[in-house]
């Protein structure tokens, strides 16, 4: 795995430098700061830190890895220590050879040629005329040769170490005049040149040959001085101004003049100009770089560029250097664009394509944004709106905006639709305007002539029966304004029509004053079914005309009924359809106004869902034909309130619209009656005082207080009284103690035998009582734990119940076996020969072709075959590709190049080739054995060690070129590959585990979601190792047994499947993470695997026939018993899942139909499907499909009626 490294820390002045010098066959080394490689000081600083005396005489020179030799370091020239402050920069390293000479030396050496010194402007400007040489005839210029001296040092001249410049030394012309060297060529200039007054310090000069050519000084928008030398004087002609070039161009060797002589031997005139690219600092030849327009000296490596790590500003733009053709150019030029060619999670709103490169967002609108194309028109388009550029991706995850239904809006970007759509997301209400409402981008948008005085109300929900109305001070007495909307009145009749509303009453006095105090304030209001008769008249709605009816006939809860506060109760209105159409699947009666009796609990937070469940009976499962009758239950709870509670309902269709009868639900509120306790007669109670032996208990009104008394004391049983304590002590103090009277006590023994029984009696008494409690305990622990046991098993059951329900459906246990052979709803059927066991289908619409990725033989995939758990046979088999020609029903092998295999096929994609329009990139599961499992088959590792395979493919030829495999441990059982670009792609893991009971556990036990959906980012197309250059990312997590990958509708659109889960999931790309985010998940009845989408291409609405594709198993409840027989067969189905235009544009509705159907003789098993729409000349809305299975002989062919 390899990840991109940390940005480049930026260089400066005090950047130390490590230089190792070479002195006398030793290396030592130092660290010397950036800014002290001037001319000036390196010489010196050198010398002081080598400790060589200053007296001595050190020649420097610096080794160029271009120029494979040292170079000079002459302190007169300026150039040669420009280069060597940029490789210090790009390298921060530098390599110096340091040779002393004495004085001996020089006596001794050899004399070199030494070139006269260059003719500084300042020199030539302010120093005395030359003397004159004698004057020598024109024709015959006076040329001195110059020895040729062998030296390994060469002149340093500024073509920044290129050796196709040859050295040019400058000198006196004939005449003795003063001339200047050109810094673009090196020759010298006799006469006319052109001077920049800034750069070299002041010292640069281009002579006229190479101003013509193109060159100028490096400084950008500097001036250039044309200027003439007469007798030692400059004068000034004109002045120009020459924009900054990068490239200063090859000026061609002319032949010697008298001007100028050229001792230059050995010229390297083939070797390549290099460069330095600023983020990786290395040295390539030029054509390998783009430079920046922008920057002064900045250039890029096309591998750096390509990575898009190297952190340079992304508004700036590139340009190739050097015009040659090669596989990414395409690819490399739009990454010179500014934006770097970056996908945007949005469409333009003035062409309606997705924004790639800069995308300009709008500061004022909520959702407004534009390409760079349609932005350099933003300022007619798009009026007094600011927009900022946007350089990177990204990520706005999908949020699920609210849709009003019934609320159009009358803003000016949606009113000229042809298709009026509801209001999503937030809606603005005028409440000055009658019956004006404005979505978010209408509100926002530049164009909107709504008065922008008028207070506008904000709902980021729905709401229904909004009333808004404003007072005005100018009228204190006024009524309110005439509402924008006034919500539908119920009558005391189940009638279409109405009744008038009583006549409101007289506003007193009070009610005024408040008007006239709250002028000008808008008010928000929910309508009460307490007030409406004190409201005004409202105008009459009028509902648009519709053939749908509907008659009440009875309703459960009669009017006026009574209930407690906060009692649940069900409300049940059977409605008969009058004709005469019938109603649609999914229509209910919804809450349209009055007291809210919803079943909730407003103490507690709860989802919009919960809520708009509340306001909504159970839904038609099934149409209802005219003169039917049906039933529509809802639960509702009483108010809390004591009262009169009316709740308003109406008849609605799937798409919002009202139709039928008006409905209510009408209750009284009441609490409770308690039982009242009766009180016996004062007189009654005085009497029976007196007896003290009596009791008098109360009872309730339905019992005679006469026998709830006591009888009489003579009329009573006998009955001991209860003294009081008083009696008994008076009677204590009364007693006289007689001699015989002793007889009668009891003795010391009674006293203690008598004791010692009551002992046991209270022990005996004490020892039940806690046995008791301790039953009773028991008891009560063993009847809460049956109760805890009855809940576990309830919720147990619930949980499960659906999941195991739905296991059974999608697994076919409740699908019974087919009669015949092919159940398809056409005539044509087709089998494709040498298309045996293809695991996925592709349809290329550029080309007209089919891909397919099928296997050689039919025997190997029955014992080695790891996406089924089959490890028993080896590895060994090449599978290949296909082209399917839909005309003539033929297949074509795609002969490999630079592969020989194995090739164990599974899922793959296509994607084009940028480079070139008509070639395109192939990435292919390949199921390979584990080296190091093969060895030791007793161990743990496991025994698959599957790749993604990468072929280019040239479209209209036979071969597929072999570019890289990839390998990552985070691919452990890929199934599906969906490809956004060459070098990004995704890939799904159907399995977390690779074979082993745990494995059976993901594919049997429900809400298992192991897993995942991994993204793979290549940074070298060209690697050699299947793991160099390879960066892999989870995208997608939770899912059960995702196994298929396609592409949606629209670009942005990801299918992703279940195959055991039955579902299909359209998900959206995070492009800037790279992540998926699912945002909708469509269930099917049975298994299903690769999907993929059909375009029609005769769609038009009302009448379109687009949708997702999808291929499975009929009952896969029959697939382990034959997937090792290859004599098996496996009923398989294939759907067409479309939205259903009826039911309007509500997320959600989906329509599901079977195409075609087998029994395993023609196709056994089925694991990819594609349409491909029949020529023109057919009638009606035709196709082809083409199926194709995992363990399939061939791909079948069969026409369909769509």
């Amino acid at each position: 795995m390899s990840s991109a490294g940390p940005p480049p820390t930026p260089v400066g002045p005090a950047t130390l430098i490590t230089v190792k010098v070479q002195l006398h066959e030793n290396n030592r080394r130092f660290k010397i700061p950036l800014g002290d490689l001037g001319p000036s000081v390196l010489p010196q600083k050198l010398q002081q830190l080598l400790g060589i005396p200053a007296d001595d005489t050190v020649v420097f020179e610096r080794y160029s890895d271009s120029a494979g030799c040292h170079v000079l370091l002459d302190p007169s020239n300026p150039a040669v220590y420009k280069q060597l402050y940029r490789a210090a920069k790009a390298k921060l390293k530098l390599r110096i050879k340091a040779t002393v000479k004495s004085s001996e030396d020089e006596e001794e050496a050899i004399p070199e040629p030494q070139s006269p010194p260059r003719c500084n402007y300042l020199e030539t400007v302010l120093g005395s005329p030359a003397p004159q040489l004698e004057a020598q005839p024109e024709s015959q210029p006076q040329v001195q040769p110059q020895p040729q001296v062998q030296s390994h040092q060469r002149a340093f001249l500024l073509s920044q170490d290129s050796l196709t410049v040859p050295i040019v030394h400058h000198h006196s012309t004939a005449t003795g005049n003063y001339s200047i060297d050109c810094n673009a060529c090196g020759r010298s200039i006799p006469d006319e040149h052109f001077h920049c007054s800034i750069c070299f310090d002041g010292d640069y000069d281009l002579c006229p040959s190479c101003i013509a050519s193109g060159a100028t000084c490096p400084g950008g928008g500097h001036w250039l001085i044309r200027r003439y030398v007469k007798d030692g004087t400059v004068i000034n002609s004109t002045t120009e101004t020459i924009g900054s070039q990068k490239l200063v161009p090859e000026i061609t060797p002319q032949e010697p003049s008298s001007q100028a002589t050229l001792p230059f031997s050995g010229a390297m005139d083939d070797q390549p100009a290099k460069r330095i690219c600023n983020s990786c600092v290395k040295e390539l030849e030029e054509s390998h770089f783009v430079t920046c327009q922008e920057c002064e000296d900045h250039d890029l490596c096309i591998n750096c560029l390509l990575r898009d790590t190297h952190g340079h500003h992304p508004a700036h733009t590139f340009i190739l250097l050097g015009d040659r053709q090669f596989s990414l150019r395409n690819l490399v030029l739009s990454r010179c664009q500014p934006g770097r060619h970056r996908q945007h999670a949005a469409i333009c709103d003035g062409c309606e394509k997705r924004i790639v490169g800069v995308r300009h967002k709008c500061l004022t609108c909520p959702d407004w944004d534009y390409c760079s194309d349609c932005h350099a028109n933003a300022a007619q388009d798009h009026q007094g709106h600011r927009f900022v550029p946007v350089y990177e991706t990204i990520a706005e995850p999908p949020v699920s905006h609210e849709v009003h239904y019934g609320i159009f809006c009358d803003g000016p970007l949606c009113k000229d639709q042809p298709y009026a759509n509801y209001i999503a997301g937030v809606r603005y209400k005028c409440s000055v305007c009658y019956d004006l409402d404005l979505c978010a981008k209408c509100e926002a948008h530049p164009s909107n002539t709504h008065n922008r005085t008028h207070p506008m109300v904000m709902l980021k929900t729905p709401v229904r029966n909004v009333t808004v109305s404003t007072t005005h001070d100018s009228a204190p007495g006024a009524q309110p304004a005439t509402p924008a909307s006034r919500p539908q009145q119920s009558t005391s009749t189940q009638g279409p029509t109405p009744a008038p509303p009583p006549a409101p009453a007289p506003v007193p006095p009070a009610a005024v004053a408040a008007a006239v105090a709250a002028a000008e304030s808008p008010i928000l209001s929910v309508p009460d079914a307490m007030d409406v008769e004190t409201r005004a008249p409202a105008p009459e709605i009028i509902e648009p005309e519709t053939d749908y009816q509907a008659v009440f006939v009875a309703d459960t809860v009669l009017d006026g009924s009574t209930r407690a506060p906060n009692q649940v109760f069900q409300q049940a209105w059977t409605l008969r359809n009058s004709g005469p159409l019938a109603w649609p699947a999914g229509t209910d009666v919804r809450f349209v106004g009055g007291d809210s009796m919803f079943n909730v609990d407003l103490s507690q937070a709860m989802s919009l869902s919960s809520m708009s469940a509340a306001m909504e009976t159970d839904k038609l499962p099934a149409p209802v034909a005219p003169g039917e009758c049906a039933t529509f239950t809802v639960t509702l709870k009483a108010p809390s309130r004591v009262g009169t509670a009316i709740s308003y309902w109406r008849l609605k269709l799937p798409n919002g619209l009202p139709f039928g009868h008006r409905l209510w639900c009408d209750i009284q509120v009441r609490e409770k009656e308690s039982p009242v306790a009766v009180p016996v007669d004062e007189a009654d109670e005085a009497d029976k005082a007196h007896s003290g032996s009596q009791m008098i208990f109360p009872k309730l009104e339905k019992e005679s207080p006469e026998t709830s008394t006591h009888a009489e004391a003579e009329a009573a049983p006998t009955v001991p009284s209860q003294p009081s304590e008083r009696d008994v002590l008076e009677e204590v103090e009364s007693l006289t103690l007689d001699e015989d009277t002793e007889t009668d006590l009891l003795t010391d023994d009674e006293y203690d035998i008598l004791d010692a029984s009551d002992q046991e009696y209270l022990d005996a008494k004490s020892a039940s009582a806690k046995q008791k409690k301790k039953k009773k305990k028991k008891k009560k622990r063993d009847t809460m734990l049956r109760y805890l046991l009855s809940l576990l098993v309830a919720a147990l059951a619930a949980l499960l119940y659906t999941p195991i329900s739905r296991n059974v459906t999608v697994l076919g246990f409740s699908r019974a076996p087919l009669t015949s052979p092919v159940r398809a709803q056409g005539e044509g059927f087709y089998r494709i020969e040498d298309t045996m066991q293809c695991e996925d289908l592709h349809y290329h619409e550029p080309s007209g072709k089919i891909f397919a990725a099928c296997e050689d033989s039919i025997l190997p995939r029955f014992e080695w075959f790891p996406p089924l758990g089959l490890f028993k046979g080896s590895a060994q088999t090449t599978g290949s590709i296909h082209l399917i020609d839909p005309k003539t029903m033929k297949s074509t092998r795609l002969q490999f190049e630079n592969f020989s295999g194995p090739f164990i096929t599974h899922g793959f994609d296509l994607v084009a080739d940028p480079a070139h329009p008509n070639a395109v990139y192939i990435h292919a599961v390949n199921h390979l054995a584990n080296p190091s499992a093969s060895d030791s088959p007793e161990s743990d590792r496991p025994k698959a060690r599957s790749q993604i395979e990468i072929f280019h493919h040239v479209l209209g030829t036979s071969t597929a070129r072999f570019v890289r495999s990839v390998r990552h441990p985070l691919i452990a059982t890929p199934n599906d590959i969906y490809a956004v670009s060459p070098d990004s792609f995704y890939v799904t893991n159907d399995h977390s585990h690779r074979a082993g009971l745990l494995r059976h556990v993901e594919d049997l036990v429900p809400y298992l979601g192991w897993s995942s959906t991994v993204h793979v980012q290549l940074s070298d197309l060209a690697a050699r190792d299947a793991e160099d250059d390879v960066t892999v990312q989870t995208a997608l997590t939770g899912l059960k047994n995702n196994n298929g990958l396609g592409h949606g509708a629209h670009p942005d659109e990801v299918l992703v499947t279940s195959a055991i889960g039955g579902e299909l999931y359209r998900a959206s790309v995070s492009s800037d993470t790279h992540t998926l985010a699912v945002e909708e998940t469509i269930p099917v009845d049975s298994t299903i695997d690769n999907p993929s989408y059909y375009r029609d291409p005769k769609g038009v609405p009302g009448n379109d026939a687009s949708g997702y594709v999808l291929a499975g198993l009929r009952r896969a409840a029959d697939l382990p018993g034959t997937v090792n027989d290859p004599e098996g067969k496996v009923s398989v189905i294939v759907w067409l899942v479309r939205r259903n235009e009826s039911a309007g544009d509500g997320v959600g509705v989906w329509e599901q139909r079977v195409l075609f159907e087998d029994d395993g003789t023609n196709m056994s098993s089925a694991s990819a499907a594609v349409l491909v729409p029949a020529e023109d000349g057919v009638s009606g809305k035709k196709a082809w499909l083409f199926v194709s299975g995992f363990i399939s002989e061939s791909v079948v062919a069969v026409e369909v009626d769509l």
